[in-house]
């Protein structure tokens, strides 16, 4: 009579063949026997099921009781080989279409004899003629597809598997793995709200932030004079300037622009002087209201005695309301169209929700910022300003990064480029003196940030900063509603569909941010 201790060997047996046909798989290095080595452990672990079955139906059909857990993995190859039961009670049949990741491929590659005469040409990793030697991660995906396959009930037919693995052509086994269900999304644009925070009002439609401002790193400060002596310039501060050599500054309103711009600190001869270099052709002495920016220290945090007064910061919060607007559009269509055309829906929906999101995009970088506009970051006076300073292809493309470098001198750190679609073309197109492109944008990014290209920014202009200053607050994201009760639409089969969003948004460190004039 048979006991539990037989199957339980056969179990640990078949355990172990498992195990052995995972390491096969995963070799880093993969001939052409693997798959006949595959399709014998196969045949084994069959045959070791076949007898475990038994045993278990001889121990059951004596009055035997079989372990809790003994059933368990019983259960558990069952599911793994597709014989559990089905929703009906029922056994469902074997998966006669089944084959071992190395049989198939085998027979897979005997039908593609292109494929095998490539992967035999010199510097493809074969070693000999009558080798195929392929990276284990291709198994492991096909594998991977497998199990994807039959787990939404699928039978992992060869055409099945290629669907699932999403093979380039019929003479490259490079698959790329995606769910068998549903089709790939091409990567869609980036819009100015994919890189802000975004937080909820709650109930409510108004809502409160702070806006930091104050004699910070972007706060322009008092100068008395601006003189120079050949490429030195000396710049005398109202009050103590508490610069160190190395330090950036920003110098801005000397009439003769050569003083004007950004520039690292040569010396400090004095707590109200320090020098920095600039072009020869400048006058030795300028007028204006000229002023300066420390961008190099945040605040007066400084080191402290024992028992000593601590300095007070220099920046300070400030508690700001603001509220959500709506932003709303809508469409009239028939109620017969809607019945007959397949897809009128889906149009719908794309061009309605497209339509409240540019006007969205228009106000976050123009919105005047009253009872029914939001407040654009370009019309806020605190926003830096750039102008690409070289016309070439070289000198467009420069501009960003050092666009980007403004914004860290500000005590951000750029995370988002907004840019109208001429100003994209003009860095994917700006090549060097030898004809090769300069810059390629990968993957929707620039100088390695994410870039948002739109059209309701104006050619010309571009816009980078630290986005992670910036908050949408949504009372309300975008909601479609239909109506037929709208005017006389009942009488004349109309239906009204209307797309709305409340929204609203506080721009907490405008200085973060760089509008940037690209010329051409």
């Amino acid at each position: 009579m048979a006991t539990n201790a037989e199957p339980d060997k056969i179990v640990e047996q078949l355990t172990g063949i498992e195990e052995k046909m995972t390491k096969t798989l995963e070799a880093s290095e993969l001939v052409r026997k693997t798959g006949e080595e595959i399709k014998e452990l196969d045949a084994e672990r069959e045959r070791k099921y076949n007898e475990l079955t038994a045993k278990v139906a001889e121990i059951e059909g004596n009055g035997g009781k079989v372990s809790k857990a003994l059933s368990a993995r019983l259960e558990d190859f069952e599911r793994r080989y597709g014989r559990a039961n089905g929703p009906d009670g029922t056994r469902e049949p074997e998966l006669t279409t089944q084959k071992a990741v190395g049989a198939i491929f085998e027979d897979w590659a005997k039908d593609n004899s292109a494929f095998l005469s490539d992967a035999r040409v010199p510097g493809n990793r074969v070693r000999k003629s009558n080798s195929i030697i392929l990276d284990g991660v291709s198994f492991a995906r096909q594998h991977q597809a497998i199990v994807l396959l039959r787990h939404n009930g699928i039978t992992p037919t060869n055409e099945n598997i290629q669907k699932a693995l999403q093979l380039s052509d019929a003479t490259r086994f490079a698959p790329v793995f995606r769910d068998a269900n549903v089709m790939p999304i091409s990567r869609s644009r980036l819009v100015m709200r994919s890189m802000m925070q975004t937080r909820s009002t709650g109930n409510s439609n108004s809502f409160e932030y702070l806006l930091y401002h104050g004699a910070g790193e972007n706060t322009p400060l008092a100068c008395d004079s601006v003189t120079s002596t050949t490429t030195t310039a000396t710049l005398t501060t109202t009050a103590a300037h508490s610069l160190r050599v190395g330090d950036w500054i920003k110098v801005a309103g000397a009439a003769d622009a050569g003083y004007n711009g950004y520039f690292r600190v040569v010396t400090v001869p004095t707590a109200t002087t320090c020098t920095y270099t600039i072009a020869a052709a400048t006058p030795d002495t300028t007028t204006g209201t000229i002023v300066y920016t420390h961008l190099s220290r945040f605040g007066a945090a400084a080191g402290v005695a024992e028992a000593g007064a601590k300095p007070q910061a220099k920046v300070f919060p400030e508690l700001k309301e603001g509220s959500c607007q709506v932003k709303a559009h809508y469409f009239k269509v028939t109620r017969q169209a809607m019945d007959d055309i397949q897809g009128i829906s889906s149009d719908l929906n794309t061009w309605g929700v497209q339509g409240i999101a540019e006007i969205e995009e228009d106000e976050l970088l123009y919105g005047a910022g009253t009872s029914t506009a939001l407040q654009g970051i370009l019309g806020l006076t605190a926003i830096q300003s750039r102008t690409q300073d070289d016309t070439s292809d070289k000198g467009r493309v420069s501009a960003y990064r050092k666009a980007m470098t403004d914004v860290e001198l500000s005590g951000g750190m750029a995370t988002g480029i907004v840019m109208h679609p001429i100003q994209y073309e003009g860095i994917e197109l700006a090549f060097g003196l030898d004809d090769h492109f300069i810059y390629e944008a990968v993957d929707g990014r620039v100088w390695r940030i994410p870039t948002a290209v739109t059209k309701r920014i104006a050619p010309g202009t571009a816009l980078v900063g630290d986005f992670s200053s910036a908050i949408l607050y949504e009372r309300q994201g975008t909601n479609i509603s239909f109506a037929d009760q709208n005017e006389d639409d009942f009488i004349n089969n109309l239906l009204a569909v209307r797309f709305e969003e409340r929204i609203g948004v506080a721009w907490q460190r405008p200085e973060m941010f760089v509008n940037l004039t690209i010329t051409t």
